[in-house]
């Protein structure tokens, strides 16, 4: 009997009111911003033979739960195999039609944030992307790094930063990654 495929875990879902005013108000209605982090290990499938991620299979299951979800902006990590990630694309178009992160992957293959791309329902544009500057182990082939992008939501002009840090390594090697993309 075959096991049921089951999609990856959400690392984060986040909704973050936008005050306009004062703190001691709630915000009016539509100043909500609801923004998903979402790790999908959609890693090249060479590496799959031997993890058994199959980013193919998933990546026909994926779009409709975040559809179901409906955050404003999704981040999404380690998206890295081609086939997958256009897959997920062509089906989130419809209702996330502005995408940030796909320019890094054509120019410089993976070689800056990690594999970090999003998608947003409103305007959005790339501001920066960078690579952080130490890494360890095999965390160094998917390039961590960091983008930063602006989004013009309803609520008003928003900044997201999506990253994707080290899996190990110590306390130091994290903080020096934290100031990097604090730097952004």
């Amino acid at each position: 009997m075959k096991k049921p495929l089951l999609i990856s875990t959400l690392l984060l879902a986040l909704s973050v009111a936008c005050f306009a005013g004062s703190n001691d108000t709630l915000p009016p209605t539509g100043t909500l911003v609801s923004i998903m982090s979402y790790n999908i290990k959609m890693l090249p499938r060479g590496a799959n033979s031997f993890l058994k991620h199959f980013p193919v299979k998933r990546a026909k299951l994926i779009p409709a739960k975040l559809i179901e979800t409906s955050p404003d902006v999704i981040v999404f990590q380690e998206a890295f195999d081609g086939v997958a990630i256009r897959a997920i694309k062509k089906r989130l178009k419809k209702m996330y039609p502005y995408t940030a992160g796909f320019d890094n992957r054509k120019v410089i293959s993976y070689k800056r944030a990690g594999g970090v791309l999003m998608f947003s329902k409103y305007p959005m544009k790339e501001l920066e992307s960078i690579r952080y500057s130490e890494c360890k182990g095999i965390d160094c082939m998917g390039n961590k790094g960091a983008m930063l992008v602006e989004v013009k939501h309803p609520a008003g002009t928003i900044q997201v930063l999506g990253t994707h840090m080290q899996a190990g390594g110590g306390k130091e090697l994290k903080k020096s990654q934290y100031a990097e993309a604090g730097e952004l």
